[in-house]
């Protein structure tokens, strides 16, 4: 069958043709805002930066830690030659028994071993026994960016705190030859500090220069020092003696040339009448009772008493700590110690 339309009837189908198509296009675009509209309200919240980085705890230990990509970084090449990436400005740092360079150096360490002398600096760093001293997994609990080490440890000791942060290592820190002067200016370059070690090295060759007049002018050229250490017994300290005596002009005493390092009994004291000044250092492992009694007992002794430098009241009683310490701030302690003794 045949469907006849005419010209009337046509024009208005292709109008409503029209209509029916623009009313289409403007549904589907509807539609599609709508559903863009609820894509974005059913889209899940941007995690937090808790929630998007997981806990330190569930990250598996970095096999060879170094500074973060995103971090100024910095390779360096430790005294024994090992290559490691530390940071430029290192925040936590542990450098167990070389405290005493963080503080010349102004750097405060995450975690530090219990020197009494230190407790200025750092009265709000936690403090470590001795014994038994840092490990791996307490390093680890302070979260550190660099570890140091003043001597080359064991490759299984290295590894194990290399995994935890970037581990540099000195060779000589306490050896007999080391020279603290050089050492703060080293530590200083490993931590971007070279000009503040200068600058506390410049005040302390000022302070000695003027301390070793002040002594010349109270003892004469050329006096003869002598340290001796008391505890349970008695020892003189050749070798292990500080450098501050020679430093500040003292000759070593004939006990010293004769034995060294060694112990000695009060028999042998009267072979020190050519000191001149005598530094008597006292272990603090040992109580204060203890080192009371054992300054007591050497003070009742006659041979003691009868030494000149004991009858001119030249003896500075003072503690292994500042005596033994190999570092700027324990030199400092002592020379101002001695200088306060002498302008007393």
């Amino acid at each position: 069958m045949r469907t006849i339309i005419n010209r009337e009837e046509g024009m208005v189908l292709k109008s409503l043709g029209k209509q029916s198509a623009l009313l289409i296009a403007v549904l589907l675009l509807v539609l599609t805002m709508a559903a863009c509209s609820s894509d974005t309200n059913n889209a899940p919240a941007a995690p937090s930066a808790s929630a998007a980085t997981p806990a330190a705890s569930a990250l598996p230990a970095p096999e060879t830690p170094s500074a973060s990509p995103t971090e100024e970084a910095r390779t360096v090449t430790d005294e024994t030659g090992k290559e490691l990436v530390i940071p430029t400005e290192p925040k936590r740092i542990i450098a167990t028994g070389m405290e005493d360079y963080l503080a010349a150096l102004e750097v405060k360490p995450v975690v530090r071993y219990q020197y009494a002398y230190l407790d200025d600096y750092f009265p709000d760093v936690p403090k470590l026994h001795f014994d038994p001293g840092l490990t791996p997994e307490v390093a680890l609990s302070y979260e550190p960016d660099l570890i140091v080490f003043g001597y080359p440890p064991d490759d299984s000791v290295y590894n194990s705190f290399s995994k935890v942060a970037p581990t540099f290592v000195y060779t000589n820190v306490w050896t007999p030859e080391a020279d603290w002067r050089q050492m703060l200016v080293r530590f200083g370059e490993l931590l971007g500090r070279k000009d503040t070690a200068e600058s506390k090295l410049e005040q302390y060759e000022a302070k000695l220069a003027e301390a070793r007049d002040t002594l010349k002018a109270e003892l004469g050229e050329e006096p003869v020092g002598v340290m001796l250490y008391i505890g349970k017994s008695i020892w003189v300290m050749g070798k292990d003696k500080k450098d501050l005596l020679a430093d500040l002009g003292f000759k070593p005493s004939n006990l010293e040339k004769k034995y060294g390092s060694e112990q000695i009994s009060l028999e042998m004291m009267p072979e020190l009448a050519d000191a001149d000044f005598i530094v008597l250092e006292t272990d603090e492992s040992d109580t204060q009772e203890d080192q009371k009694k054992a300054v007591e007992d050497l003070k009742s002794s006659k041979l003691w008493a009868d030494l000149p430098a004991v009858k001119q009241d030249r003896v500075l009683v003072s503690s292994t700590e500042i005596w033994r310490g190999n570092g700027y701030i324990s030199n400092s302690v002592a020379l101002d110690q001695v200088i306060g003794f002498f302008n007393q």
